[in-house]
């Protein structure tokens, strides 16, 4: 017995110096392993003798560690939007608008590829038994119908709130019946006073116009709101998890989020937003990635509970992009060239959610 402690005195020696004197938690269970293989009957007195020092964080760090995360998140990409050179002023030029299409297409290219390569993929709870796949054909399409379900409500419940919205705001064609109302006059002065009330009611309806589309950009900014808390629960979990699972869900989201805020930013600026009132706003949305931080950290088992806000988000995201976005880009005539650079700044869009997806 003397002789296989001192053999253990001796392998923990080298080990040591060959480690340079490396104490590290690491190093010891290295070493335990080692002499146990070795000398089996050597496991109890060496387990005895071994005090591994406790790498256990403290729930302050984690805490800690994740709203910072967060805050990050939240923040970092909004610096970038400071340097898009747009406005609620230079959107109506020539080289303003073009610019402002191109970023739209963007953002409809980041938002789809968000839905189809990111929000629906996660929308289902991953099975890792082969049992079950084979059994039902490698498909479960209970949750595939629940998952569609769940996006068709997103999609109908943000066309419920603009259609209630804009309701009550007046409609938009409740303005436009007084334009041809002298049409059939061939008096000059009667033809002037005419002028004179479409420019009126044209001032009418640009005054009313803000109101409306900002309708669009409020349930945009909802959207982001949900889908930075899913955001904020998953990295809540990740920390809870392990510091370096931690980081590296956060990186991976805020490279998730920059193109996001740049082509949220040009929905904002379309609907009637100055770039500072942009900026804020986006801004704002960061309190749904804390509140979602916060519930993943305090519910530990929140992510099967939580998995519907996942295809919501994804129906309030086709609509944004279908209903509010797109229609901006068809109704401005577009000449060839500005229509290939919008249709690669979509297809760009895409691709950065893809190349995330892949790397994710």
């Amino acid at each position: 017995m003397n002789m296989v402690t001192s053999t253990i005195m001796i392998i923990r020696m080298v080990t040591a110096t060959a480690m340079d004197t490396a104490t590290t938690t690491d190093t010891v269970i290295l070493m335990d392993t080692l002499t146990t293989m070795m000398f089996p009957s050597a496991r109890s007195s060496t387990h005895k003798s071994i005090t591994i020092p406790s790498m256990e964080r403290t729930s302050s760090e984690i805490w800690m560690s994740a709203i910072l995360a967060t805050t990050l998140v939240g923040c970092a990409p909004i610096v970038f939007l400071f340097f898009v050179p747009i406005d609620a002023s230079s959107i109506h030029s020539g080289p303003g608008r073009n610019l402002l299409n191109i970023l739209l297409s963007f953002a409809v290219g980041g938002l789809l590829g968000d839905v189809f390569l990111h929000l629906l993929p996660h929308s289902k709870p991953h099975s890792h038994s082969h049992e079950h796949v084979h059994e039902d054909g490698g498909h479960d399409h209970t949750a595939d119908t629940i998952v569609g379900l769940w996006v068709l409500c997103g999609f109908t419940v943000f066309l419920a709130i603009e259609k209630i919205i804009r309701g009550r705001a007046g409609g938009e064609g409740a303005s436009h019946g007084h334009s041809h109302s002298h049409g059939h006059s061939h008096n000059k002065e009667e033809k002037k006073e005419e002028k004179k009330d479409d420019k009126k009611d044209k001032k009418k309806e640009e005054e009313k116009d803000p109101q409306v589309t900002s309708v669009s950009a409020y349930l945009n900014l909802a959207a982001d709101f949900s889908h930075n808390f899913t955001d904020g629960l998953a990295i809540g979990a990740a920390f809870l998890a392990s510091q370096w699972i931690g980081y590296t869900t956060t990186f991976t989201i805020l490279f998730h989020e920059l193109p996001h805020e740049i082509g949220d930013f040009a929905i904002l600026v379309q609907s009637g937003f100055s770039k500072r009132q942009a900026i804020l706003a986006q801004l704002s949305t960061a309190v749904g990635a804390l509140v979602g931080t916060i519930v993943g950290l305090l519910a530990h088992n929140i992510a099967d509970s939580s998995l519907w806000v996942l295809p919501f988000t994804a129906g309030g995201f086709i609509y944004v992009a279908a209903v509010t976005v797109v229609p901006t880009l068809l109704e401005h005539t577009s000449s060839a060239t500005q229509t290939i650079k919008e249709l690669l700044a979509l297809a760009f869009g895409v691709g950065i959610m893809a190349l995330i997806g892949i790397y994710e």
